[in-house]
């Protein structure tokens, strides 16, 4: 048998050696390539992953947004495509059948392919408000100038045992009776919720705003609250949490006062106005009116926000 050189042995153990490389190289560019692959597809699977829940946290900001809308405008019936952040949401709002004080809210909410909705139900808290006079005071009232106080069917003025009502000047003051003697409720006896939760509840709220803010809602301020002017046109619950002073302009609705409450000019006030504080409620200077407007206190009853009662998500 012959016998291989050695020069071609080693030529043979070269190519053995080549192949060997080229396979290993191969097998390093399949498990590479197989790497580069299964990169991409978690990546996929991540960014899919994100958006998914990202088109739900979306779906709840249109939700917020309807309820937020509700509680200024009871006829809102939704929107489409509204964006918000990198996506964008679409809302439908129907009253059930014989359900006026609820809504569902169907919320669905978009970014790149994902899509989650929401289903909700919410209901309006309802109140009556329980007001028995234009003015009820825990002090002393003082009525001077040629202001007018009318309790149409109802005391023009209640003030609590002890306490008096005096009328001066050109000042007038009627209601049945004009005024008598009543303790001074409790604030949950009149509204139905208590302070912390008509805070709480407010459309708008202020810290020591200045002269003739806007007041719509349930305005609650907190610190001092002064109407100047024929430029202040409010409406609606005003609570004040510190002193009132009434100067002109228009306000329909219940205002209900913990400080010091002195109403002069010529303002006018239709609905009710409670003075929590034991200082002195004063008529001074000017033609101001005050009358009792049960029909605009029935309303106001309604201004208390919705709620949810119930959240689910359901399938698109």
């Amino acid at each position: 048998m012959p016998k291989l050189s050695r020069k071609t042995d080693i030529k043979n153990k070269q190519g053995n050696t080549i192949i060997f490389a080229m396979i290993v190289v191969f097998i390093v560019f399949i498990i590479g390539a197989s790497l580069v692959m299964f990169g991409e597809h978690e990546t996929k699977k991540s960014v899919a992953s994100i958006q998914k829940n990202t088109a739900l946290y979306i779906a709840e900001g249109g939700v917020r947004k309807a309820i937020w809308e509700l509680n200024h405008d009871g006829t809102y019936t939704g929107e489409a495509e509204s964006p918000l952040g990198e996506g964008n949401f679409t809302v439908s709002v129907i009253t059930p059948a014989g359900l006026n004080d609820q809504r569902q809210i169907l919320s669905k909410g978009n970014i790149g392919p994902a899509s989650r909705t929401v289903k909700v139900i919410c209901e309006r808290i309802t109140t009556v408000i329980n007001v028995s006079s234009a003015v009820q005071c825990a002090g002393d009232v003082s009525m001077t100038g040629n202001c007018n106080v009318d309790g149409g069917s109802l005391p023009g003025v209640l003030v609590p045992v002890g306490n008096s009502v005096s009328v001066a000047g050109s000042a007038s003051l009627t209601g049945t009776p004009a005024s008598g003697n009543a303790p001074f409720p409790a604030f949950e006896d009149v509204f139905g919720v208590t302070m912390a939760q008509m805070q709480g509840m407010a459309t708008t709220t202020y810290t020591n705003p200045g002269n003739n803010p806007a007041c719509s809602g349930i305005t609650w301020v907190e610190g001092e609250l002064k109407a100047t002017n024929s430029s202040f046109n409010g409406s609606g619950i005003l609570i004040v949490n510190g002193d009132f002073s009434f100067q002109g302009g228009v306000f329909n609705g219940v205002i209900y006062v913990t400080g010091e409450i002195r109403i002069t000019g010529n303002g006018v006030i239709h609905g009710a106005i409670l003075g929590q504080s034991t200082t002195e409620l004063s008529f001074a200077a000017g033609t101001p009116e005050l009358s009792y407007d049960g029909s605009i206190i029935d309303t106001v009853g309604e201004l208390f926000p919705f709620h949810i009662l119930n959240w689910q998500e359901v399938k698109n």
